[in-house]
């Protein structure tokens, strides 16, 4: 769900390649790094996350996969 208070929830479709989440805050502090992603739903753990928007950056090690933004809300 975007946006989100307690959990975020990302569905991965099944690679071949190992695929990681880096998240940032909006001054660009590095907030969750090399979260490894499995195959299906992984659902990230956001309650210790301040509110706000954040930016995230799905790699393989080498290379950017995909990027985005959420936000996550006061409870």
């Amino acid at each position: 769900p975007n946006p989100a208070t307690d959990t975020w929830i990302i569905n991965k479709s099944n690679t071949d390649c190992i695929v990681f989440l880096n998240m940032y805050n909006a001054l660009g502090q590095l907030c969750i790094k090399n979260r490894r992603l499995i195959d299906g739903t992984n659902t990230i753990d956001i309650r210790s996350l301040a509110a706000g928007t954040y930016f995230f950056r799905l790699h393989n090690g080498s290379e950017i996969l995909k990027t985005g933004k959420f936000v996550k809300l006061l409870k």
